[in-house]
């Protein structure tokens, strides 16, 4: 309970130099998260073929885009939690930072 209002009062104290701890998640933040998906996707398939780099950033990135809208557009982040996607160099990390 202490780190639970510890965390309140800091997100608190924080919000007039930070904008606050969280914000809702824009347009260009649902694309850097595909973008960096489809990216580590690509590098452990270790798909190299420029031909077959184009086709599945292709099927990934339709895959992706409409999850991401309904899943993403809106949620709450952190700019942590942004850090951490860009930073990201698996796909298991980039999972941890998004949950």
């Amino acid at each position: 309970m202490r780190l639970a209002v510890g965390t309140a009062l800091l997100c608190a104290a924080s919000a007039t130099l930070a904008a606050g701890c969280f914000r809702e998640a824009t347009l260009t933040d649902c694309q850097l998260v595909v973008d960096r998906t489809v990216e580590l996707k690509l590098r452990e398939l270790k798909t190299t073929q420029p031909e077959t780099v184009k086709k599945k950033q292709s099927e990934f990135r339709k895959e992706l885009e409409e999850a991401m809208k309904s899943e993403c557009l809106g949620r709450r982040i952190s700019e942590s939690t942004m850090t951490c996607v860009r930073n990201a160099d698996r796909l298991a990390t980039l999972q941890k930072c998004l949950d």
